[in-house]
């Protein structure tokens, strides 16, 4: 009887645990790291699709979330700290070279990475050694592993800028030969900015599916997220926020 009666215990003790350990992880803080990337996040705004994204999963999984910007380098340290515990919108192709690259939850959106150039001035990048003897330009932090022997072994001249805006006008400039860029990054900088109408697109030269990177401390979270980014599939929820955010 004592035995049975201990094993009741047990059972509503880890029930009741469970319960608040449940509870807990609703209010937690949960920081999501981001930085200046219309229309995907705007630091100013502090809208965009990522926003809208992370607020359709609080409602679906009544999670707390807090943004807080940063330049992305700074964000990836704060990261790897555990300072920062998601970020939105990445690709794990992005961070494997992290001393953290994260978990990921599901993807919910496929984005693509092109050349720019300056007017009469594009060349093919086809394979990495096509950049041979180029300067590219490229947002510190930002990885682009297809390309990393090229600028390791000097072949070509990594350049890194703080944002998009700077990779912009020092293209626009002349002082770079290329940059890689989000396509939908430059078109949000192209219809605000009539100077880079000239500007030419080249080549995708990475195509990726984005998710959530999730800091290893909060990967009890990531069943919740999975699930709210599944049904915000079905319904085509995300895909209307991205069409709505389009220039």
């Amino acid at each position: 009887m004592k035995t049975r009666t201990l094993s009741f215990l047990i059972s509503v003790f880890f029930a009741s645990y469970l319960m608040l350990l449940g509870t807990y992880s609703m209010a937690q803080n949960i920081v999501i790291g981001g930085y200046d990337y219309p229309p995907f996040m705007n630091a100013q705004s502090k809208q965009g699709i990522y926003h809208e994204v992370m607020s359709a999963i609080n409602q679906e999984t009544k999670l707390s979330f807090q943004w807080k910007y940063y330049p992305y380098a700074r964000l990836n340290k704060l990261f790897e700290q555990g300072l920062v515990h998601i970020e939105v919108g990445a690709a794990e192709e992005w961070t494997s070279a992290s001393a953290e690259p994260g978990i990921y939850t599901d993807n919910f959106y496929s984005v693509d990475d092109i050349a720019l150039f300056r007017p009469r001035e594009a060349f093919s990048i086809k394979k990495h050694d096509d950049i041979t003897g180029k300067t590219i330009g490229v947002v510190r932090g930002y990885g682009f592993k297809d390309f990393d022997d090229m600028f390791i072994t000097e072949r070509a001249t990594r350049f890194d800028a703080k944002d998009e805006k700077q990779l912009l006008h020092m293209l626009y400039n002349g002082r770079l030969d290329a940059i890689f860029i989000n396509k939908n990054v430059f078109l949000y900088h192209q219809m605000n900015q009539p100077i880079y109408q000239k500007l030419t697109q080249g080549d995708v030269i990475g195509s990726y599916k984005v998710g959530i990177r999730v800091h290893p401390s909060y990967k009890h979270i990531i069943p919740a997220l999975n699930q709210a980014i599944k049904n915000l599939k079905r319904n085509n929820t995300i895909q209307r926020m991205a069409e709505s955010f389009k220039p």
